[in-house]
């Protein structure tokens, strides 16, 4: 997927035509980055997948700067490809040396004097030395918005917002670049499944600054020592908070043009082994492949984990300087309800009232069958968030707009499913209160 996103990217800039393989700078550079990273297991080396963060953005595309550093700080990391997005000159793909972390760590498992070997331990703070492994970038207990799969540079919320900007700049250009003659019209479907997921893995660093906090390892005494756990900033955690919700929770998240949708072709090509259908569908299945999208950031950003870190930050680190549950819930809310939110209501589109109705779902269970740990104050605010937009749907149908068929008949049926979920969520509370 990230090498087919570099070939989209080389033939909408031009650099390639669709006839064109991608060029073979490209395959050493990665081909290099892959020996050098299995070479580094054989050593000991486990993945750093913090390696990114050493790399200011200004010298990602600096190849005097990344031919001496390297692209990334380390080899173990996995690192997106290195792809200009405004057009200009593309530094190097891959990283295409070792890098200042690899150099310490091998430095002080391989040292044959424990002096030597003390003294190279004691230096986790300094610079060119971050590090974080893979159970700190995976998993809902994952806290680090520093620790990723697939970003790169110093600030990985900088690099999803201007990666997402260069996908949703391909999406409308797709067939120029694809397609030519004689070429199967699968291949642009091709194409646009390999951007939608991209686009996702680009998001995907964001939403660990929602209640993230930078871990650092040091030990008590080290030169620089930095504190164990530092809070993300409130403002990084909003401008996080709202780059999620624009890229996938806006009205045009997924806004692929018509034309490009009309054009996308069957792969009818059957082979052992092999799939001819998406999700079992000779046709595009858009909508279904977005939901999945937003389900994940969805249950992501709710995640009984993630709710339970905010409470416990507010502790730490002072309400007023973190971002609070609430703060959460009426970000989500206002983007996935803005038909009925504020201002005269709207006609909702088909893709919208999927993602209303997955709230809907994701909010009652929160109700009526908590996740196990979700805190109590999640629940109750979860509660206020379903009254509130339940006042709101009602004066959408009682206002007098046009709404068409589909909309009115949905927000009819969503109206009744908020009152039944409250009526139902309140009665477990009670159960429980009296177990």
């Amino acid at each position: 997927m990230q090498m087919a996103l570099v070939r989209s990217t080389l033939l909408a800039t031009g650099t390639i035509s669709p006839t064109d393989p991608v060029p073979m700078e490209f395959i050493g550079e990665f081909l290099k980055f892959v020996t050098m990273h299995e070479v580094g297991h054989t050593l000991g080396l486990r993945h750093n997948f913090r390696g990114s963060v050493d790399t200011p953005m200004n010298k990602l595309h600096d190849r005097v700067w990344t031919s001496q550093n390297g692209v990334v700080n380390s080899v173990m990391e996995y690192p997106a490809p290195n792809i200009a997005a405004d057009g200009g000159p593309n530094g190097h793909y891959y990283t295409t040396t070792v890098g200042t972390y690899d150099r310490w760590a091998i430095a002080y498992g391989y040292t044959p004097d424990d002096g030597r070997a003390y003294e190279l331990a004691r230096q986790a703070a300094m610079s060119g030395h971050i590090y974080g492994t893979d159970e700190d970038a995976r998993g809902a207990g994952a806290l680090d918005p520093t620790v990723n799969v697939w970003d790169l540079g110093e600030d990985p919320l900088a690099w999803s917002q201007e990666r997402c900007g260069l996908v949703r700049g391909l999406w409308s250009r797709l067939p120029d670049h694809v397609l030519h003659d004689n070429q199967p019209r699968y291949e642009l479907t091709d194409a646009l499944t390999t951007l939608i997921i991209n686009y996702a893995r680009a998001l995907a660093p964001a939403v660990k600054y929602v209640g993230g906090q930078e871990v650092n390892r040091d030990h008590t005494g080290d030169p620089n020592a930095r504190a164990p756990f530092v809070a993300v900033p409130k403002a990084r955690q909003r401008e996080a908070l709202d780059h999620i919700v624009q890229g996938g929770f806006s009205e045009d998240s997924f806004a692929v043009p018509s034309e490009v949708l009309a054009q996308l072709g069957a792969d009818r090509w059957s082979h052992w082994g092999s799939s001819n259908t998406i999700m079992g569908r000779i046709d595009y299945p858009l909508h279904e492949i977005a939901l999945s999208v937003q389900r994940g950031l969805l249950y992501q950003l709710t995640h009984p984990f993630r709710f339970a870190k905010i409470s416990d930050s507010e502790a730490k680190f002072g309400a007023e300087n973190v971002l609070t549950v609430p703060e959460v819930m009426d970000a989500l809310t206002g983007a996935i309800w803005s038909e009925v939110w504020s201002g005269q209501a709207r006609n909702v589109p088909t893709m919208r009232r999927n993602l209303q109705r997955l709230y809907i779902d994701h909010m009652t269970a929160i109700l009526t069958h908590p996740p196990a740990r979700m805190p109590a104050d999640a629940r109750s605010v979860t509660r206020l968030q379903l009254r509130e937009l339940q006042g709101r749907i009602e004066r959408a149908l009682g206002s007098g707009a046009r709404l068409d068929s589909y909309t009115r008949a949905h927000l009819t049926e969503v109206h009744e499913r908020i009152g039944a979920a409250l009526e139902a969520g309140l009665e477990v509370e009670m159960l429980g209160s009296r177990g």
